[in-house]
């Protein structure tokens, strides 16, 4: 009789210690999106011209490819994929981008724009992103990018002595 009381003691315990599970839902993803380009280097003031060419975007996530170039066309100042694409859970997404789009360009994560048809993204009439974008989940709203003309060949440097 002993053993039986201990028993369902026991039993009675462990249904009283289990944990509730909870179930936690993901937020709605959140869209990747550009606003308006800035600062292109172009001989048109950026600010009151709209870029009207579609943006070809590449994205990557740490040292892999997390889309290749997509292209993103613009509605009312803002940039966004025609089949829209999502930042990922976990992690921020570093990306390249360039105007007008072609999907012949490609982007190793880390240095330049690479074509197999050009040598170098400099000897194309291209606008690319001056500075690697990056954002992920939280970033609010669409990250602004600045475009830089690649056949540009005016480097201006400021310093201060």
């Amino acid at each position: 009789m002993k053993r039986l009381f201990i028993l369902a003691s026991a039993a009675a315990l462990m249904l009283a210690s289990c944990a509730k599970t909870t179930v936690v839902y993901n937020e709605a993803p959140e869209e990747i999106s550009f606003k308006k380009v800035t600062g292109a280097m172009t001989k048109t003031d950026p600010s009151t011209t709209p870029l009207t060419e579609d943006m070809g975007v590449i994205a990557y996530l740490g040292n892999e490819s997390y889309f290749t170039a997509t292209q993103f066309s613009q509605t009312d100042g803002v940039w966004k994929a025609s089949s829209a694409r999502y930042y990922p859970i976990q992690g921020t997404l570093k990306f390249a981008y360039y105007s007008p789009f072609n999907a012949d360009w490609s982007w190793n994560g880390t240095t330049e724009l690479e074509s197999g048809n050009y040598n170098s993204v400099n000897d194309t009439d291209v606008l690319y992103g001056t500075t690697i974008a990056e954002g992920d989940k939280d970033t609010e709203g669409a990250i602004a990018v600045t475009l830089g003309h690649a056949l540009a060949k005016v480097t201006v440097n400021i310093g201060t002595d």
